[in-house]
């Protein structure tokens, strides 16, 4: 399966027509650079230009790459991996600042660092062991379809309601849109009870921050799904 596969891909319309249309938005709408440096976890990218960090929506896409906490998908010869931006920068420089002073953004090239989170296998990302990006590989801002993937990738474990004899009477109910993520509002995360409680949970923030909102709206979550707490 290429990367191609999860940007766009073809249908036939109408049904007796025999011309085919490309649905989705294809992946050069998504390109930012390509990684100039690897280390063990991470990698820098070199970004060809500054316009491509222009903020922009593409139908139900909003992209928004001159920031960070965002995901970005990488096509390598060992497979397709998925990182996370955790800085973006520019060079500091007369040349650079005079260019952007200018708004020549396509003499600035910035660069992007990102963590890598782990590798496409089957349906699922997984931890990538071994394996990691290679220089020159491209790199595509992670649209819905991939985050969603990912998302997906998160709950390793699928825990079953058995009865009194072991056997399975059905699968533990999801708790459904435990968070937003920043970089998607399209984009939730849901997970079983079992995922959040299987070890010690802890919720850290600043006062106001919304730490006894988010405990009393997972407690009441759990109430819904029947689930005992004390």
């Amino acid at each position: 399966m290429t990367i191609d596969h999860f940007y766009t891909h073809k249908i036939e319309v109408p049904k007796d027509s025999s011309n085919w249309h490309d649905v989705g938005v294809p992946k050069s709408n998504f390109y930012i650079g390509m990684v100039s440096q690897v280390y063990r976890d991470s990698a820098y990218i070199q970004v060809e230009n500054l316009s491509l960090f222009n903020h922009r929506n593409i139908r139900l896409e909003s992209l928004i790459p001159n920031s960070i906490n965002y995901f970005v998908v990488i096509d390598s010869v060992q497979g397709i991996f998925i990182a996370e931006v955790y800085q973006s920068r520019v060079n500091s420089s007369d040349s650079v600042h005079e260019s952007m002073n200018r708004g020549i953004k396509e003499n600035v090239y910035p660069e992007i660092a990102v963590n890598v989170i782990g590798i496409l296998d089957g349906n699922k990302f997984k931890l990538a062991g071994l394996k990691t990006v290679g220089i020159t590989d491209k790199v595509y801002i992670a649209n819905n379809k991939l985050i969603s993937i990912y998302l997906n990738s998160i709950e390793v474990n699928d825990y079953q309601i058995k009865d009194m004899h072991g056997n399975t009477i059905k699968h533990q109910k999801a708790l459904e849109n435990l968070m937003k993520l920043e970089s998607s509002e399209s984009q939730s995360l849901s997970l079983q009870p079992n995922t959040l409680f299987d070890r010690h949970l802890m919720v850290v923030g600043t006062t106001n921050s919304g730490k006894s909102t988010s405990s009393l709206t997972i407690l009441d979550k759990l109430v819904s799904a029947e689930k005992k707490v004390w």
